[in-house]
C-alpha cells in the first residue's frame, strides 16, 4: 500500500510526460495513463511495462520511478538501470529548484 502512495504523489507532482515531438509525448501520456489504471487495478507487471513504453517514448525520471515502484509491487526485479536513470533526474530537478529559489 505503501508503494502505492509513493506512485501516486508521483503522478500527482510530476507530468507523464515530456518530448520534443508531440506525437511522441501524446503517446507517452496514453501509455502513463495505461499504466496508472493498470496500476490501479493491481495488475503490477502491466503497469510497469505500460510505463516503460512510456519511458521509451519521453524519457522522464518520474516515469522510470514510477516503472521501479509497479515493478516492485509485482515482486519482480527491476533491470539495475531503471534506478540509475531515475535518481539523476530527480537529483537534477532538485539542485535547479534549489539554485532558483
Amino acid at each position: 500500500m505503501k508503494s502505492f502512495r509513493v506512485l501516486l504523489l508521483c503522478i500527482a507532482l510530476v507530468s507523464p510526460a515530456r518530448a520534443d515531438d508531440d506525437a511522441d509525448a501524446d503517446t507517452a501520456a496514453e501509455l502513463f495513463r495505461a499504466g496508472k489504471v493498470a496500476f490501479e487495478q493491481h495488475d503490477y507487471a502491466a503497469a510497469a511495462e505500460s510505463f516503460e513504453q512510456a519511458f521509451a517514448k519521453a524519457p522522464r525520471g518520474a516515469t522510470s520511478f514510477a516503472a521501479a515502484i509497479a515493478w516492485d509491487a509485482a515482486r519482480e526485479k527491476p533491470d539495475r538501470d531503471i534506478y540509475r536513470r531515475t535518481l539523476p533526474d530527480f537529483l537534477l530537478r532538485d539542485r535547479r529548484h534549489r539554485h532558483s529559489a
